[in-house]
């Protein structure tokens, strides 16, 4: 969507690869320097909770991941994100503001349900994927020449001819 959106969608989507490229850098070195472990291994209610509904993931998520990647919860970060990407643009698309507010809704409460996060995890990675879409939104304005404060939608409805540039 961001993709074919013309000027503006893609500049919302280069916001929001830069954004995720930020939430990875960050979260990789918080990985590193936070040794941590989440609900499953101390709960026994909520042990192998998403082993149980769905046991083939076993398998993907030990060659992945390690059990002491839980700070920030990039689950959260990435979700969040996408949502402040989202609402960033929710002039031009608002049926997906709604949508990936719902999305990231699901993503924060799943991963809490399941035993893969603590709400410290979760929140810790909601505020690294807001601070994410603030830095790359001035980091791509930057790039592009464009005021940092500019609403995007604005900014680029109009051509130097006058005409819209909206679909």
């Amino acid at each position: 969507m961001y993709f074919l959106g013309g000027k503006t969608g893609q500049r919302h989507l280069k916001e929001l690869l830069v954004a995720y490229m930020l939430n990875y850098a960050v979260g990789t070195v918080c990985y590193t320097l936070f040794i941590g472990y989440g609900p499953r291994r101390y709960l026994e209610s909520v042990d192998g909770l998403m082993y149980q509904f769905y046991p083939e993931t076993q398998e993907l998520t030990a060659a992945v991941a390690s059990n002491t990647n839980v700070f920030p919860s990039l689950h959260a970060s990435l979700s969040v994100a996408v949502f402040a990407v989202a609402w960033r643009s929710r002039r031009r698309f608002p049926r997906w503001t709604a949508l990936a507010a719902a999305l990231a809704a699901a993503v924060v409460y799943s991963t809490m349900f399941l035993g893969i996060h603590w709400a410290i995890d979760v929140v810790a990675g909601a505020l690294l994927g807001v601070g994410s879409v603030a830095a790359a939104t001035r980091i791509v304005a930057r790039v592009e020449r464009a005021p940092v404060g500019a609403d995007v939608d604005t900014v680029d409805r109009a051509t130097p001819e006058g005409r819209s540039d909206d679909d």
